[in-house]
């Protein structure tokens, strides 16, 4: 299991559009657990979604 998640983020890193969308699919749960948490401070929930998928990106980019 770990193998193939690392196998995914490593051709994503190389440029696979579709192993990259596989990500960000199958972790949205991750990114709205976190996006609950900002809800109230006067942001749209839609708007910190979609920053949480930039910034989920951008590690997936930077993983090691």
């Amino acid at each position: 299991m770990v193998d193939e998640i690392t196998n995914e983020i490593k051709k994503a890193q190389i440029g696979n559009k579709d192993a990259m969308a596989d990500l960000v699919q199958n972790n949205q749960g991750l990114v709205w657990s976190i996006v609950k948490r900002f809800k109230g401070r006067g942001f749209e929930l839609e708007d910190l979604y979609q920053v949480g998928c930039v910034g989920f990106i951008k590690s997936i980019k930077r993983f090691d």
